[in-house]
């Protein structure tokens, strides 16, 4: 295996389970506070989002390179013959088309999920402070 596409991979996978923490209901906002303050710290740092950005881009890179197996999806099925090939397409041929497809897949889901996250990290902040502001409202008003 490529150690690019393991890495993209990796970064695939990183990205889904921080959605999945980030969309999962908790059993107490203490829990969820928890959580968001932890993914938003890391996300925030210089580091982090670096090290993102840089995925990013070679998910870009890739994305590029595999998307001719989404070009000619006619001649991939076997819709529209080529004809300068004999007898259709080899094994090897239709293998090679699946491997750019499942990495298309994969690099577009990814890219996809990098905006995602971004989004979901801002939004669930944004919602955690509102929270909060709205608890100290209700306590000033009670003790009023």
């Amino acid at each position: 295996m490529d150690p690019g596409w393991f890495f993209l991979f990796l970064f695939f996978m990183i990205e889904l389970t921080l959605v999945t923490l980030l969309c999962l209901p908790m059993p107490s906002n203490d829990i969820r506070g928890a959580i968001v303050t932890f993914i938003v710290k890391a996300w925030e740092s210089r580091a982090v989002h670096i090290t993102a950005l840089i995925m990013l881009a070679l998910n870009a890179i890739y994305f590029w390179f595999v998307c001719d197996a989404l070009l000619h999806p006619l001649y991939d099925f076997g819709l529209i013959r080529n004809p300068f090939a004999e007898g259709g397409f080899t094994c090897e041929q239709k293998q090679n088309v699946f491997y750019n497809e499942r990495n298309a897949y994969l690099t577009g889901m990814s890219i996809f999920m990098f905006f995602v996250l971004n989004r979901m990290v801002d939004i669930q902040d944004k919602l955690f402070q509102a929270r909060g502001e709205v608890k100290k409202r209700s306590v000033t008003k009670k003790e009023e």
